[in-house]
């Protein structure tokens, strides 16, 4: 199929990332440090995710290390100590259970427990209790928001915030016609001009790679493929606004995990049409950032 017009765009995107220079922006709350510095283990695989969680986290004043699945996170906790654990739930080599399982039965020999947040694109009463079931003390909804991380960690190690603690809830209540959540973007990467320019970039050449892995498996009529690429790349989307987006990526994980697909390659042109206008916008914004 013909390559569409946004990605001749790709290579110009992510040069004019790099020419991206700091500035200054005025203090906001998301520069104070918690009154408790933490050790934290982020256990993501999305590497978009990665960035703009450890980010938000590193603001805090906190120590993070990440792990890209539950075995990565295993061994990372033989030489080190941490003081909370962000997970994931679905990642490739060990999941998010199966990573929490372990550690939980470790900690019947050692006599610790180490708090364990999940971080979850689902935010059905269900799946709460089946994080908790995990051996997980508490769960935050993706994409992650500055103000979840602050009251799950106060929920976690109350001296680490006095602030006032609430439920976490869902934030992906957008419109299908939205694009870019600009305003919302920028307050979670805190106009971090610098910041924006590495997650955008970011995001171009995972969805390039994983838009080009989702149509090879289309193909090849490889199911289980289809489905952890199109989870893959709806969790990057999941960062922005485009619902439209998010939609197709999710149908296209559906049809990969049922074995049936019949619609795949329609539901495929959707996909790679929404991915593009996301990139347009995204290319526009920082276009206009540095300004």
């Amino acid at each position: 199929m013909p390559v569409p017009q946004g990605r001749l765009r790709d290579a110009r995107l992510i040069g004019n990332m790099e020419s991206i220079g700091k500035q200054e922006k005025p203090g906001s709350l998301s520069d104070t440090p918690q009154s408790v510095a933490l050790r934290i283990l982020l256990v993501e695989d999305n590497i978009v995710n990665q960035k703009i969680a450890s980010a938000m986290l590193a603001r805090q004043g906190h120590s993070v290390v990440i792990a890209r699945h539950g075995l990565e996170a295993l061994d990372a906790m033989k030489n080190d100590r941490f003081d909370l654990i962000f997970m994931d739930i679905q990642m490739p080599e060990m999941d998010g259970y199966e990573a929490t399982s372990e550690i939980r039965k470790r900690e019947l020999e050692t006599g610790t427990h180490i708090p364990i947040i999940a971080m979850t694109a689902c935010a059905m009463v269900r799946d709460r209790e089946k994080c908790m079931a995990a051996g997980m003390d508490d769960y935050i909804t993706k994409p992650v928001q500055l103000a979840d991380l602050e009251q799950a960690i106060a929920r976690a190690i109350p001296l680490a915030d006095s602030d006032a603690i609430e439920e976490p809830a869902s934030h992906f209540e957008r419109g299908p016609d939205i694009v870019l959540d600009v305003p919302e973007l920028m307050e979670r990467v805190d106009h971090d001009k610098d910041l924006l320019g590495d997650i955008v970039a970011m995001f171009v050449r995972e969805s390039c790679r994983l838009l080009a892995r989702i149509q090879e498996a289309i193909q090849n009529h490889d199911a289980q493929s289809l489905a952890a690429s199109a989870h893959t790349l709806k969790g990057a989307i999941g960062n922005f606004a485009t619902r439209a987006a998010h939609d197709a990526a999710f149908k296209l994980e559906k049809l990969g995990l049922d074995n049936s697909l019949q619609d795949a390659p329609e539901v495929y042109q959707t996909l790679e049409f929404e991915v593009d206008r996301l990139r347009e916008a995204l290319l526009d914004l920082c276009m206009k950032e540095t300004e």
